[in-house]
């Protein structure tokens, strides 16, 4: 099957992930005065919200490359997409979970870990579809050998390994735990896809 219909869908759930982060935005009450105070004490849900749309867009780029190099899909690839979604769907409720523990002062490594458990499954997911398309390479539009695809993979299981590293770093500092998660992310916008993919057209 050609890979219009997987990216169809893919990209709807992106989106709907993607918009359902700012529900973790709340209005201030004007009946509990100081409103400014209030918008003020947000910050935490106004940092998560960004942190996760910067998450949420930089998978989805990766995601839309890692699907410009496949020719089609079957029936395995599609299900492992669908694992892949499933995570991206579940964004939103960690990244409330964490803003929530920072405005209360409380849980906030509990709520770190689980953000970081769940970015970690992500790039599982990710690992697992790489393993397959490794396993059935007639998918590929361009031929990769075994080492450039074993390259994609040690990427994802570094990236992974860090999301679970930042998680524990929580423990200490949460803070810093936020900000590895910001830097794991940013790791990930030139992806190491891209560029063989465009080795392979010239």
């Amino acid at each position: 099957m050609t890979t219009d219909r997987t990216e169809a869908f893919s990209d709807g759930v992106f989106a709907i992930a993607a918009t359902l982060l700012i529900l973790n935005v709340h209005l201030p009450s004007f009946d509990q005065g100081d409103v400014g105070r209030q918008l003020l004490n947000s910050w935490p849900a106004y940092l998560t919200y960004a942190i996760s749309f910067l998450q949420i867009g930089i998978v989805w780029v990766n995601h839309h490359h890692l699907l410009e190099l496949i020719g089609r899909v079957d029936r395995g690839l599609m299900f492992l997409n669908l694992l892949l979604l499933v995570f991206i769907g579940f964004v939103p409720f960690p990244t409330g979970l964490v803003a929530l523990a920072f405005q209360a002062g409380r849980y906030e490594s509990l709520a770190c870990i689980a953000y970081g458990v769940l970015m970690a499954a992500m790039g599982a997911a990710f690992l697992m579809i790489w393993a397959y398309l490794a396993r059935h390479s007639d998918l590929l539009k361009h031929a990769f050998s075994d080492g450039q695809i074993r390259q994609f993979m040690l990427r994802t299981i570094a990236g992974s390994a860090a999301y679970l590293t930042s998680a524990a770093i929580s423990i200490v500092s949460p803070a810093a735990s936020l900000a590895g998660f910001v830097l794991i992310a940013l790791y990930y916008v030139r992806p190491v896809a891209e560029l063989e993919a465009e080795a392979a057209t010239r």
